[in-house]
């Protein structure tokens, strides 16, 4: 039961979601994919990886009625895309 209440929770949460278990994975993505340019904050590859997460959270949290929280997660998503100096919209 822990569990599901810490799912709902995180749904309810108008900040951006940060799992520790889903970051570690996002990491070893990033790991296994490789940096561009050897610096994470320029990686396309990472913008992609954490815009797709922050976009399932946008959408998880949008259908529990967060809609503040959804909105961050959204702005938060597009930003990850915007990765790596273009714009991919």
């Amino acid at each position: 039961m822990h569990s599901i209440k810490q799912a709902k929770d995180q749904l309810q949460d108008r900040e951006l979601n940060n799992n520790l278990t889903m970051r570690s994975i996002s990491d070893k993505m990033d790991d296994f994919f490789g940096w561009q340019n050897h610096y994470k904050q320029d990686s396309l590859i990472r913008g992609i990886i954490h815009g797709c997460y922050h976009g399932m959270w946008g959408v998880l949290k949008y259908m529990a009625q967060n809609t503040e929280g959804s909105k961050r997660e959204f702005k938060r998503a597009k930003d990850q895309f915007q990765r790596n100096g273009r714009i991919r919209e």
